[in-house]
């Protein structure tokens, strides 16, 4: 394991306040600094990954959802290789779509995925955001709000349904 990920996980297991890995656990019901230091995993204590390196949607309609992220997000297609598959990306985050066959108004927003989001810079700019959302007819499924971990966001709906949320961390401001 390297020098860096036990430095880190010496700060997840130290249970500070301001961790949020911490605040998750013990929202959770989860101790992390005995399920860091024990069982079977205890010497390869995560996967070590860059984040995450996209999201993938089924789509009723890649034309019509690419139109929204691109008119929304800004997104951009990097690679379209047939009319059932694009791929978009905002330079760091990056998101690929996928048609459904036979997928209907009906069945639009089931499945396994409950919402993916979008990380804001700024509070005034997540309120700017709420209220272009607004402008423009999207869909409000939660209105702007502060949650109790200190972030704040909104939710939106895409046009098969998926739930986008946008939020801001002030815990990830840069020092």
């Amino acid at each position: 394991m390297s020098t860096r990920t036990k430095a880190i996980l010496a700060r997840i297991c130290e249970c500070a306040p301001a961790t949020r890995w911490y605040r998750l656990g013990v929202a959770e019901g989860r101790d992390l600094r005995r399920i860091a230091s024990s069982g079977p995993l205890a010497e390869n204590k995560v996967i070590e990954t860059q984040g995450i390196r996209h999201v993938a949607l089924r789509v009723a309609d890649v034309e019509r959802s690419k139109n929204f992220y691109h008119e929304v997000f800004g997104m951009r297609v990097v690679w379209q290789p047939d009319p059932d598959n694009a791929y978009l990306s905002s330079g760091s985050d990056n998101l690929a779509l996928h048609r459904e066959p036979g997928m209907n108004a009906a069945a639009t927003g089931a499945g396994v995925l409950d919402h993916i989001g979008f990380l804001v810079a700024e509070l005034t700019q997540l309120e700017k955001d709420y209220v272009w959302a607004q402008q423009h007819g999207l869909e409000i499924v939660r209105p702007l709000r502060q949650h109790r971990d200190g972030t704040y966001s909104f939710y939106i709906k895409d046009p098969d349904g998926v739930v986008v949320q946008l939020i801001h961390d002030p815990s990830l401001r840069a020092s």
